[in-house]
């Protein structure tokens, strides 16, 4: 698989799936599958994103987990994220 081979986020869950590892995608509000609208999109709203993500992950029991972040997300999720990332991947 390329890096920018449109499946790759798709294979990556897939393949960690198979060995017993929980995965949540999402895309930022307004781009790919979510609501809104992309010309609302910010480094700002894209930090609240991840943040609501962080938090729904730390309620139901995920206290570390590894980001892999790619393109807009990847500043917003590290200065996000603080001490709760095992590690990070971004490109």
């Amino acid at each position: 698989v390329k890096p920018d081979d449109p499946q790759l986020q798709t294979w990556l869950q897939e393949g960690l799936s198979l060995y017993g590892f929980d995965t949540l995608r999402f895309d930022f509000c307004g781009w790919g599958s979510s609501a809104g609208d992309t010309q609302n999109f910010s480094l700002a709203s894209a930090h609240e994103d991840v943040g609501i993500v962080r938090d729904w992950a730390r309620q139901n029991g995920y206290d570390r987990f590894f980001l892999l972040s790619e393109g807009y997300g990847a500043l917003p999720a590290l200065s996000c994220l603080g001490d709760c990332a095992a590690a990070v991947m971004l490109w």
